[in-house]
């Protein structure tokens, strides 16, 4: 991943105000394209309380009483990654190159709504160990467990990207590294009128084609932008090796109803999709989940594959994937 120019820290300072003012959870993106998710000035519960300031003196002892810690310390963004505040993260401002929300509404089985990201699966296992390579400073708490229970639906509820390939929007633009935007969906805005974030809107923007268009049309199709989901196959993943990296094989389809792969192939409207792992600013494991259809937008690749019967002989390597609050549901 090239490197992405780094926020100034005024706009980052401005950027976690806004976000500390919606109960929504943020995802940091650093400079080199990794993504760290969580949370924002934790209120600790009173079993937590004062429990980290032994950890680093210098990050974790400027808890207020009854207010936990601040989201800014010493030029740190200070990550939560727990719902009482149990692991903290101290992100370097110089590292961070992105910060944007994650609004959705959580749905369990008895009912409760939840509008926060402090739910979703695998994000605090997997934000530690990608801090921890950074040499980032982490609590010595070891609770993956954002909170307890499992969702057994996703709603998102605003505008906000779920994949972006930032290579490839900054070849587009010959070279631009600015991603351009502080928060994304809070319209702040940094870096001049050329962004990459500006760069997969446009690429994002042409009218969707719908999925029987792409199976029963012209082959010499390039740019294609879709309107549904994507799920896991639950099989063997299928891999492909393209620009350096392994790519994972998904299914996209057009039906918001359908909660497998297998579901959404038996109903013969179904393309596969090409994803880079590295890519992903939604975690890749609650996808399935998400009932809200969104905008995948990629190009067509010669791809041969059957399932269940039903045969194609093209895939979607996609570029950019999208979710547009006052979308229609009928686009596609």
């Amino acid at each position: 991943m090239s490197n992405l120019s780094r926020l100034d820290g005024e706009v980052i300072s401005q950027a976690i105000s806004k976000a500390q003012k919606v109960p929504y959870s943020v995802g940091l993106v650093l400079t080199d394209g990794k993504v760290l998710m969580g949370d924002l000035g934790p209120k600790l519960s009173p079993r937590y309380r004062g429990a980290t300031t032994h950890i680093d003196d210098e990050f974790y002892t400027k808890a207020e009483k009854g207010k936990g810690y601040p989201s800014i310390v010493a030029n740190h963004i200070i990550l939560s990654l727990d719902y009482y505040g149990a692991n903290l993260i101290a992100v370097p401002f110089d590292k961070v190159a992105a910060i944007y929300q994650i609004p959705q509404e959580v749905v369990y089985a008895d009912g409760d709504k939840v509008s926060s990201a402090r739910v979703l699966r695998g994000v605090a296992k997997n934000t530690i160990n990608a801090a921890r390579k950074h040499n980032f400073r982490v609590t010595g708490f070891a609770l993956y467990l954002l909170m307890p229970g499992r969702p057994t639906n996703i709603e998102l509820k605003e505008d906000m990207p779920l994949y972006a390939d930032w290579d490839y929007f900054s070849d587009r633009a010959g070279g631009l590294k600015s991603i351009g935007v502080s928060v994304f969906g809070f319209g702040g805005s940094v870096g001049g009128e050329r962004s990459l974030f500006g760069e997969l809107m446009r690429y994002a923007s042409d009218k969707p084609r719908s999925v029987k268009e792409i199976l029963y049309g012209p082959s010499y199709i390039e740019h294609v932008v879709l309107h549904g989901r994507i799920l896991q196959l639950n099989r063997k993943k299928y891999k492909r090796y393209m620009e350096g990296s392994d790519w994972t094989l998904f299914i996209l389809t057009p039906f918001g109803d359908v909660s497998t792969a297998d579901q959404a192939v038996k109903r013969g409207e179904w393309l596969p999709v090409f994803l880079n792992p590295k890519c992903f600013l939604y975690p890749v494991e609650d996808f399935p989940l998400i009932k809200s259809t969104y905008y995948v937008a990629g190009e067509l690749i010669p791809y041969n594959l059957r399932l269940n019967d039903h045969t194609t002989n093209q895939a979607i390597k996609v570029r950019a994937i999208y979710f547009r609050g006052n979308q229609e549901k009928n686009n596609d």
